[in-house]
């Protein structure tokens, strides 16, 4: 009996055996390669290491001495619990950025986006002060539709405010025209003021941290010796109500 021995292509061996009467071919399996998938490294520098050691050691100081014991008993459980911790941590710190603002906060910015080529109002910041989510919706969405109450309101600030100012119409032409009639009735406010101690819807203008700031006084006087010892001027805010009840302290505070 003679054998002959061939290689296949594949990753089996084959044997082949011939007699007179019959030929019959066995395969003869070997071991196939396993291809071994990469597994993605990231590098960490040593600050994010320093904050990582900064957390391990903070969260160790607050585990409860339940806790504590069960490491005793069982250090495999915890030490698993902490790699699998440490993973996703290390994924986390890699993925942050370190520094405090990057361009595209920057860029999307509220102030960037509405407020980039003009001066910014006192109502803004205090609109902010009082509500940030309140103030996103007004830049974003639009001011709410004049009611019949804040006509009511405006009319009244009106009449109080020609109690003391005498309103003049001058017709203007251009944006330079708008801002030197402004500027002109912040010289006769402030002139007002001096002279006859009271004014009323006095613009000032000022240029704070890099950014121009544009308000309006309600009414501003000079405080009396039976109002009170200070020499300082009086800031007065008018407050009208769209219903017959007392406003909250916030709006009392400075209010009459």
């Amino acid at each position: 009996m003679a054998e002959s021995h061939s290689e296949s292509t594949s990753d089996s061996l084959t044997t082949t055996s011939s007699t007179p009467d019959q030929s019959a071919t066995i395969p003869i399996s070997t071991p196939r390669s396993h291809h071994v998938p990469e597994i993605p490294i990231e590098i960490i520098s040593e600050e994010e290491m320093a904050i990582l050691d900064a957390a391990f050691a903070a969260t160790r100081s607050f585990l409860p001495s339940a806790i504590r014991s069960a490491a005793a008993a069982s250090p495999s459980r915890i030490i698993a619990g902490e790699i699998s911790n440490t993973a996703r941590s290390i994924a986390m710190f890699s993925k942050r950025k370190l520094s405090a603002c990057s361009s595209e906060d920057i860029e999307d910015s509220l102030l960037h986006r509405f407020r980039k080529n003009q001066a910014l109002g006192v109502t803004d910041l205090t609109g902010t002060e009082w509500c940030e989510k309140q103030m996103e919706n007004v830049l974003c969405l639009g001011r709410r539709k004049v009611s019949k109450a804040m006509k009511l309101g405006q009319a009244r600030h009106l009449e109080l405010e020609e109690e003391v100012v005498k309103r003049v119409r001058v017709k203007v032409e251009s944006n330079e025209d708008k801002w030197a009639l402004k500027l002109l009735s912040s010289i006769a406010g402030v002139n007002q003021f001096l002279f006859e101690g009271r004014t009323r819807e006095l613009l000032l203008v000022g240029f704070v941290g890099g950014q121009w700031i544009v308000g309006v006084i309600d009414e501003v006087r000079k405080a009396s010796a039976e109002d009170s010892s200070d020499t300082g001027p009086l800031l007065i805010d008018t407050k009208t109500r769209g219903r017959d009840t007392l406003p909250a302290e916030p709006q009392r505070r400075n209010g009459r």
